[in-house]
């Protein structure tokens, strides 16, 4: 068998198994407990692992998924972002971002959802979406699963019944060039999650 053949079927078993696995029944769950209830739920886990039949205690985040979009335009500089600043309290920090929220209208599917987001916090329609990537927040502490789209062909629009308060009643609009954003996503210069991985997938699937 050649060099050739056996990195192609090396690489043809990586990835066979390169991918995660929905598994329910890799524990038993003993008890749930249920301490807070509001914005986010927060749960208390009582499992056992079958492998090793150990008993531990997890206490995570039960949380709505997510959606979130990434503009973009030709322009004269190329490929450019419509990027939106905001202040978050947590961190506080004012943030650049790409559109993005949560999955709280019940029955609403993903894209309605990121056209929703889209529209009311840059007051653009979007003629094209394509799904991007998806992930997990922080699979340690919450469920939230996001998923990510490209916006093109945006044409202006407005949010009917949509009045924006707090924090996005301050959103700041801009565009920017892709590779800008690239380099400054590189540079650590930006820390939103949501933004960097859209431009980092992006600029990979370019």
């Amino acid at each position: 068998m050649s060099k050739h053949t056996d990195e192609t079927a090396n690489l043809s078993a990586q990835r066979a198994v390169l991918h995660d696995i929905y598994d329910p029944e890799h524990v038993q769950l003993v008890e749930r407990r249920t301490p807070y209830e509001g914005f986010v739920t927060v749960r208390e886990d009582t499992v056992v692992l079958q492998s090793t039949g150990e008993e531990i205690a997890r206490t995570w985040v039960d949380r709505d998924d997510a959606v979130g979009v990434l503009p973009l335009r030709e322009g004269e500089q190329g490929t450019e972002v419509l990027l939106i600043r905001q202040y978050r309290v947590p961190v506080r920090r004012l943030m650049w971002e790409i559109p993005a929220g949560l999955l709280d209208i019940p029955g609403e599917d993903l894209e309605t959802a990121a056209r929703r987001e889209l529209l009311e916090e840059t007051d653009y329609e979007a003629g094209k979406l394509e799904k991007l990537v998806s992930y997990f927040s922080s699979t340690g502490f919450n469920n939230e699963h996001l998923t990510l789209y490209t916006a093109r062909d945006l044409r202006p629009g407005r949010a009917a019944d949509f009045v924006r308060t707090g924090e996005e009643a301050e959103i700041e609009k801009r565009w920017f060039s892709f590779e800008t954003v690239l380099a400054a996503a590189l540079a650590g210069n930006l820390e939103c999650p949501t933004l960097l991985m859209a431009v980092l997938a992006y600029a990979a699937r370019r």
